[in-house]
């Protein structure tokens, strides 16, 4: 299986090869404001199976709720955010998944951060629920 996606207009394109390890909604306040959504769609692929085809991303770096670094990849370009990288998961890509071409291939599982949700907000029928990071009680 391979999945392939790309940014808003075109420039920036990436392939994952084989299925995500995982698929979920992110609620933080980080997320909220990178996406300019209520929350993120992710897929999470073991970084060696991200593969940029085209483009050149641009990156912005900030300190997460952990301390640690997290680095939002983005199109120099028209601004789409593609990628984001944990330094706390540092094995795993987390990409956006607006940006795959397939939509029918999301299936997500999960909502993290949750206390953070927007209150309007309905998590998926069947979906974990977790107030802060995955596995959160």
């Amino acid at each position: 299986m391979e999945l392939h996606g790309s940014c808003l207009c075109g420039s920036a394109c990436f392939v994952c090869k084989g299925k995500p390890l995982m698929m979920g909604c992110c609620h933080c306040a980080d997320c909220q404001k990178a996406s300019g959504s209520a929350f993120s769609p992710l897929l999470i692929y073991p970084i060696d199976k991200f593969g940029l085809l085209r483009g050149d991303l641009k990156k912005f770096c900030q300190k997460g709720g952990s301390g640690k670094e997290v680095k939002r990849s983005f199109c120099g370009n028209c601004g789409s955010l593609l990628t984001t990288w944990y330094e706390v998961t540092p094995d795993f890509m987390v990409i956006m998944a607006g940006c795959i071409d397939n939509k029918a291939e999301f299936k997500p599982a999960w909502d993290i951060y949750t206390k953070e949700a927007q209150s309007w907000v309905e998590f998926g029928k069947g979906h974990k629920v977790y107030p802060m990071g995955y596995g959160s009680k």
